[in-house]
């Protein structure tokens, strides 16, 4: 029986032709070469992501890049600034993540959604505050598909002067992608979205931010080790993205041919429906 997946939102499958490479990587692992080609792996990484090595740091996720990231730069500013600003219909790590600032003497505002997913960049500038310390608003919704004008977002952040954070997990290998190009401050992706092992991702700090200006003497030896620890998913990361981005226009296209038949077909079929984005 053939098999159909369809969730690539929630995971994408395994690249078995890219998992064949790792068992040259666990051998250099057992040269004990690892920790000399760390930053040559990095490097390369930082510059097809569009970045500098320096404003990468190696996660275990999305997860844990958004709770680290935000938890952080709260408990940092608070209590001089504790207000925090994200969207109704962020990924629940971002959701959890402010009831806990919440719980923790904060501030949240929650940018609500229309009936076609869309924020309202103009309730956006009105709840910014100046004791806001982060918005934070995801690319790529991981249920609806929609996406946000981070650019946008962006722009306006910068103008009101407060950092800004988004969730890209939904995006990567799926639209043109660069670090610096999207101008947030913070960035989050995940590498099993493209197909490469679980427990393993990036997060993106602009220099000169506040997170990367505080990071402690600890906290960076923390990030160092977890370049080391997964140098296997390194590469592997970079074999499979590279991968993505020769398929990215044609798959793009193929993408877009099966939307249309099956919007077509959602219209002949049902008398009403409602189309996010």
């Amino acid at each position: 029986m053939n098999r159909v997946y369809f969730d690539y939102n929630a995971t994408w499958p395994r690249d078995h032709k890219a998992y064949q490479s790792l068992i040259a990587v666990l051998h250099l692992a057992q040269d004990n070469n690892l920790k000399d080609s760390k930053s040559y792996s990095l490097t390369e990484i930082a510059n097809i992501l569009g970045c500098h090595a320096l404003e990468l740091l190696v996660t275990s996720g999305g997860t844990e890049g958004n709770n680290i990231l935000i938890q952080t730069l709260f408990h940092y500013h608070f209590p001089q600034k504790r207000h925090f600003i994200t969207t109704s219909v962020e990924h629940p790590s971002i959701l959890k993540t402010a009831q806990y600032i919440k719980k923790n003497g904060g501030e949240v505002t929650f940018l609500t959604v229309d009936q076609h997913g869309a924020l309202d960049l103009n309730q956006l500038k009105k709840s910014i505050r100046d004791d806001t310390f982060l918005v934070s608003a995801m690319y790529a919704n991981n249920e609806t598909g929609v996406l946000f004008p981070v650019h946008a977002i962006a722009s306006i952040c910068k103008e009101h002067r407060v950092e800004f954070h988004t969730d890209a997990v939904q995006v990567l290998g799926k639209l043109p992608f660069s670090f610096h190009e999207l101008s947030a401050t913070y960035t989050v992706i995940s590498g099993h979205k493209i197909g490469a092992p679980m427990g393993f991702g990036f997060l993106y700090a602009q220099n000169n931010s506040n997170f990367s200006n505080m990071a402690t003497t600890k906290m960076k030896s923390f990030f160092d080790n977890q370049i080391i620890e997964k140098q296997k998913y390194l590469q592997l990361f970079l074999q499979i993205y590279k991968e993505r981005l020769k398929d990215l226009d044609q798959e793009k296209d193929r993408l877009s041919q099966i939307q249309t038949s099956f919007i077509q077909w959602l219209k002949q079929t049902f008398q009403y429906i409602v189309i996010f984005g």
